[in-house]
């Protein structure tokens, strides 16, 4: 067999191995669009876990972590009544609880009714430094990644001081 093939207009043309390869210039190219795809999705991504972040901190708003107090029962009714007697007697504020739940052997998660109860008692937990008996600590419910961030602060902080 030859090496020469017949073209469409009848003429002999020699058979190369780069017109084997080469694309008809009649053949759309379909452009790439995996890559926009995955750019895409990766944005998408992005603005989900940002809207995922805004609506944990929206819910953490109210609530408080209360650590150094022993409260020896698991029942939420207990609970509840517990740290609304403790925080009345040593904070002095009234509040209202929506929940509480135990998370720790000293360690209590509160839900306040509103972000004013919750800055009555931040405002009011200096009073606790005076306090005999151990050390009762306040802080606000923080996400992982705002604990991380104060984790990193308080570290140097710390290594500032020495």
């Amino acid at each position: 067999m030859s090496e020469d093939y017949s073209s469409d207009d009848g003429g002999k043309r020699k058979k190369s191995t780069k017109d084997m390869f080469e694309r008809s210039s009649k053949t759309k190219r379909t452009p790439d669009t995996k890559h926009e795809d995955e750019d895409r999705l990766g944005k998408i991504m992005e603005m989900i876990l940002e809207l995922k972040g805004k609506i944990e901190k929206e819910k953490r708003k109210n609530n408080v972590i209360v650590q150094g107090i022993r409260i020896d029962t698991n029942k939420p009714d207990l609970l509840k009544e517990e740290m609304l007697e403790f925080i009345e007697s040593e904070l002095k504020v009234k509040v209202a609880l929506k929940g509480i739940r135990k998370i720790g052997d000293k360690i209590y998660w509160v839900e306040l009714g509103s972000i004013d109860e919750k800055l009555k008692i931040m405002r009011n937990k200096s009073k606790l430094k005076n306090r005999s008996g151990g050390r009762i600590y306040i802080n606000d419910d923080m996400t992982k990644q705002q604990r991380e961030i104060q984790g990193i602060i308080r570290k140097i902080a710390r290594d500032r001081t020495l």
